[in-house]
């Protein structure tokens, strides 16, 4: 029987821990969900355009942090993280120049696919855009990496933070005994306010 989803519910599933693994939600609580909370790594250089007008896939702003490790379609799609990689916002420091950030996102959660990277999930026969399947992969410990073809509107952005604020502050932290993730009101067990992580905005813009 499919869930009913309940109106402006939001499942908080990025883990500040490195790989940290997914959200080990119950499954009624994944389904009744309408958003879901998910991270996208930049850098601040495009931050001003971003706040204006949201995160818009690749093939609408011309702006690709990883198109060298690209394929063919790879441009429609937003690209989001349930879990601390700073690869993306090095790579995108580095093309760009700016300070790492993480731009935490609410997103509808049947919005979202499956990051079908290197075939990933394909090759097994899994359906990246199946509800099923995707919380089938959440409930896992293993990273969830997600895309979505759909903008992101700046009132969805519920948070801006500093990639090195977040290192330095968690580098020390030690999973709760037999869990893998750790997100927001986690990190108030260990005394950190998200307000230690924020990104002290700068303005910065696209010429």
């Amino acid at each position: 029987m499919k869930q009913k989803i309940i109106k402006n519910k939001i499942l908080d599933i990025f883990s500040f821990l490195p790989f940290g693994g997914a959200k080990q939600s119950d499954k009624e609580d994944f389904f009744t969900s309408e958003y879901l909370i998910m991270g996208h790594f930049t850098s601040s250089f495009l931050l001003t355009n971003i706040l204006k007008e949201g995160l818009q896939p690749p093939s609408v702003t011309t702006i690709f942090s990883n198109a060298e490790q690209s394929k063919p379609g790879d441009e429609k799609n937003i690209y989001l993280i349930g879990h601390i990689d700073d690869i993306y916002s090095q790579n995108a420091v580095k093309k760009y120049g700016g300070e790492e950030i993480l731009i935490l996102v609410q997103i509808k959660r049947e919005n979202i696919e499956l990051d079908d990277f290197l075939n990933h999930y394909s090759s097994r026969g899994i359906m990246t855009n199946s509800q099923e399947e995707i919380y089938e992969v959440f409930s896992q410990t293993i990273s969830p990496e997600c895309c979505t073809k759909i903008g992101i509107s700046p009132n969805q952005i519920i948070e801006v933070l500093d990639v090195n604020k977040i290192r330095k502050h968690t580098r020390n932290i030690v999973p709760i005994k037999n869990r893998v993730h750790m997100n927001m009101n986690d990190l108030l067990l260990h005394g950190i306010n998200i307000e230690k992580l924020r990104y002290a905005y700068k303005h910065h813009c696209i010429v």
